[in-house]
C-alpha cells in the first residue's frame, strides 16, 4: 500500500489533485485510515491513476472519465470517450482555424483603414413578423407603407421595425420593399402577412451615423462577407432599434455557412 504522497510524487501530481480525484468519485484509494484521515492506494490503484492523469491530459474533463474504470469494458469505454473527445478537438480545430482567418483579413482591414467597421457574424433567433410587400416609386413611400402596417398592428408591443429591400431601382422609380415589424410572439391581425422567420446566420453591422454611408456600408458588408467564406443567400435587410428619440440602423444579410464556423 503506498501513501498519498508518494503517488502523487510517483505521478507528477499534487496531493491535492488525488484528494480531489477522490471527492469527485473517480479515483477512491484502497483506504482510508478512520483516525488520521490518511490515504492509501493499492498497486492497481496506482495503474487506475496513472490511467486518469493520462487521460486528463489529453483535455477529457473529469464528468467524462467518471465511471469510466470501474465498468465491465474499461478499455471499451476509454476508446469511445477519446473518440469523443477528438471530434470535439477537431470542432475546435476547425472553429479556431476560421477566427485565424478573421482575425487577417481584420488586420489587414485594421492596417489599411483606422476607420474599419467592426462587422460582426451572428445567429439570430427565430422571430415572427408582420409584413407588406409592395412595389413603390419612392423612398418616402416606403416609409409611408411602414407607417400603414405600424396602424394595422394596433397595440402590439415589443415590435422591431424595418424593411426588406428585394429590389432598389430608385432612378427607374422601381423599388421593390417589404415593410416589416419582428414581434416576440405571434399576432393575430387580419390583412397583414405573418410569418414566422426561422433562426439563421447573418452578417452585421449597427450603424449610428447618417443614411448617406448606408449604400457604401452595403458594399463593404457584401465584400467583407464573401472574405470570410459566408455568401449572401438573401436580399438586403434593415431593422431601426429606436428608443427615447435615437435610431441605430442595423444593417444585415443572410448568409450561407460556407467555410465559416461560429
Amino acid at each position: 500500500m503506498l501513501r498519498i504522497g508518494a503517488v502523487a510524487r510517483l505521478l507528477g501530481v499534487s496531493t491535492r489533485t488525488l484528494r480531489h480525484y477522490h471527492a469527485v468519485g473517480v479515483l477512491s484509494p484502497a483506504q482510508v485510515d478512520p483516525r488520521t484521515g490518511y490515504r492509501g492506494y493499492s498497486l492497481e490503484q496506482v495503474d487506475l491513476a496513472q490511467r486518469v492523469i493520462a487521460i486528463r491530459q489529453l483535455g477529457v474533463s473529469l464528468a467524462a472519465i467518471q465511471g469510466l474504470l470501474a465498468g465491465p469494458r474499461p478499455e471499451a469505454a476509454i476508446a469511445e470517450v477519446l473518440v469523443a473527445h477528438k471530434r470535439l478537438l477537431e470542432r475546435q480545430r476547425t472553429a479556431i482555424e476560421g477566427q485565424l482567418t478573421m482575425l487577417d483579413l481584420e488586420i489587414r482591414r485594421a492596417e489599411q483603414s483606422a476607420a474599419a467597421r467592426p462587422f460582426v457574424v451572428k445567429r439570430i433567433p427565430s422571430r415572427w413578423t408582420m409584413s407588406l410587400r409592395r412595389q413603390v416609386r419612392t423612398y418616402p413611400e416606403a416609409d409611408d407603407l411602414l407607417a400603414t402596417l405600424r396602424r394595422m398592428a394596433g397595440s402590439v408591443s415589443d415590435v422591431t421595425p424595418g424593411f426588406i429591400w428585394h429590389s432598389c431601382r430608385p432612378m427607374e422609380q422601381a423599388i421593390d420593399c417589404e415593410a416589416l415589424l419582428l414581434l416576440d410572439r405571434e399576432p393575430r391581425r387580419p390583412g397583414v402577412s405573418v410569418r414566422q422567420i426561422p433562426s439563421e446566420l447573418v452578417v452585421s453591422f449597427a450603424h449610428t451615423g447618417s443614411d448617406g454611408e448606408l449604400p457604401r456600408i452595403y458594399d463593404e458588408l457584401r465584400s467583407w462577407s464573401s472574405s470570410i467564406g459566408a455568401p449572401i443567400r438573401g436580399p438586403l435587410r434593415e431593422l431601426y432599434w429606436e428608443e427615447t428619440g435615437a435610431r441605430v440602423t442595423e444593417v444585415q444579410f443572410s448568409v450561407e455557412p460556407g467555410d465559416l464556423r461560429i
